[in-house]
């Protein structure tokens, strides 16, 4: 933004360089130059409206110390004086020349013609070199609100209002400086000069439209706003088919969690929406590794430790809310049937970040349910010759700080507890007490996946899915075994590995 005003800075000066003799040339480069010499001095300096810090102490007749005091009556001085040269001319000095050009209009001297297109836009940028400045006026006293129905918003009102009227200010330099272009005796214009206009139009009528009325907009409907649900809904919380479906038959916003059918990734996910490379190209987003399988995938969404590997790696609090979350899940669909917890790089398929599987006995309707893609046909892959499924139930049980709550009831009942998302944890020390065999090293192993399969029944039965070459505490290899995959899953493409 800086580039960009420096250049209108001198761009303006030039522009207004015009006039019978040297005083009315200087008072129009004066003219042209403050606005856009204000606007650089107010984005060098910190915002004041809602600052916090001395700045407040100092609004609230609170003692700061010297050396605060220097330093905040310094920036916000130079802040005051930009805003001042900024603002002040474009109400006090534009909009009464704007009024003014727009009943007594330019007119075409001797030999000099005024095309009817330039005729028209120049009429329409006077219109809004008057309408501009008044909406500055209708902006700027919430630059000095002070009070607002969710306190906690106040701050973010003030600086709103300081935006809108920014905006609605440098629009007005934009139509000042547009307007020179359009004036009599300007044609016949080039291509290059109609490209030129053009542009500068088009991104002025963006400026406006897009900043600086939407901000005013926003500042009328501001003690209206669910800001709360507003900022989850637009920057957290994803959209896509399945979180939709299962956010209306849950009843529940599901804030701290995020599923996808497995295959079919969620374009409105964070990670999609903000990269810079194409999906076809590299695309992380959750469901991706899983292929198109008979499963849904889920995530935590909204937890501290971004760093977060597994559910191991994640604050107890986190797990806590996550869990709320799927337990609504789990309610919603009452033919879910067993999680899948993968612990490692072989079994996370690379996948480096807390996730687990959900598959249903019903999934063709549970899928049907949620309106969401077609339910896919594909079940998971596995190789009963390198694999082995262990019911390691009595060994979790017995685990320290294994909830009591699941050794006497069902899984999702347990889950509801006040401590049931501890045990998401708990299956990340399964094989190894520590988690990984070295910190932060998921391709080392240990690699495995923890099946809990009948969470509905009064006790689940819990599966340890390995491969057989993988180092076992001692005992382990000759606890029963159990099929690789949960019966909803064992169709023909699961009997045998690709």
């Amino acid at each position: 933004v800086r580039p960009a005003a420096s250049v209108m800075l001198v761009g303006n000066m030039l522009l207004h360089l015009r006039g019978s003799g040297i005083f009315s040339c200087v008072v129009s480069a004066i003219r042209g130059a403050t606005a856009p010499f204000g606007l650089l001095m107010v984005m060098s300096t910190p915002v004041i409206t809602g600052a916090g810090g001395s700045n407040a102490r100092m609004r609230l007749a609170l003692p700061t110390s010297d050396l605060n005091t220097l330093y905040v009556f310094q920036w916000v001085l130079l802040h005051l004086v930009g805003f001042a040269c900024f603002i002040g001319p474009t109400i006090l000095l534009e909009l009464p020349v704007a009024i003014i050009d727009l009943f007594n209009p330019p007119r075409p001297g001797p030999g000099e013609t005024w095309a009817r297109l330039a005729k028209m836009l120049w009429y329409g940028m006077t219109v809004l070199r008057i309408v501009c400045p008044i909406l500055m006026l209708r902006a700027a006293p919430n630059m000095f609100a002070d009070q607002a129905k969710n306190p906690n918003t106040l701050r973010a009102k003030k600086w709103y209002g300081e935006y809108c009227v920014g905006e609605l200010g440098a629009s007005v330099m934009y139509f000042n400086a547009i307007s020179v272009f359009l004036l009599p005796g300007q044609g016949p214009y080039s291509l290059l000069d109609v490209v030129i206009v053009a542009t500068m139009l088009l991104e002025s009528l963006r400026l406006l439209f897009f900043y600086g009325l939407w901000s005013l907009m926003l500042l009328h409907a501001w003690d209206d706003v669910d800001f709360k649900y507003e900022c989850m809904a637009r920057s957290t919380m994803s959209r896509g088919p399945v979180m939709k479906g299962l956010r209306q038959i849950s009843g529940s916003q599901l804030v701290f969690l995020h599923a996808v059918q497995a295959g079919h990734y969620d374009p409105t996910e964070w990670c999609v929406t903000s990269s810079p490379i194409p999906t076809w190209m590299s695309n992380g987003a959750l469901g991706v590794a899983q292929g198109p399988v008979r499963q849904f995938v889920i995530r935590p969404e909204m937890y501290e430790n971004f760093n977060a590997f597994d559910f191991l790696d994640m604050h107890m609090e986190d797990l806590k809310l996550f869990s709320q979350d799927l337990l609504s899940m789990l309610k919603a669909l009452p033919s879910s049937s067993t999680l899948f917890f993968p612990f490692g790089d072989v079994y996370k398929k690379g996948v480096r970040r807390p996730f687990l599987c959900l598959s249903c006995v019903d999934f063709d309707e549970e899928v049907h349910r949620l309106d969401g893609p077609k339910a896919n046909s594909a079940f998971p892959t596995c190789n009963e010759q390198d694999e082995v499924a262990l019911d390691v139930t009595d060994k979790v049980f017995s685990m320290d700080g294994c909830p009591e709550a699941f050794k006497a009831q069902s899984f999702i009942d347990a889950l509801a507890e006040e401590n049931g998302g501890a045990i998401l944890s708990l299956f990340g020390q399964l094989v190894n007490k520590g988690g990984y065999q070295e910190a932060e090293r998921p391709d080392l192993g240990p690699h495995y996946e923890v099946q809990v399969r009948d969470i509905r029944a009064s006790r689940p039965l819990i599966v340890l899915r390995t491969q057989k070459t993988q180092k076992l505490p001692e005992g382990w290899m000759d606890l029963a075994q159990k099929d690789l995959l949960p019966s909803e899953l064992r169709g023909p493409e699961s009997k045998k590995a690709k």
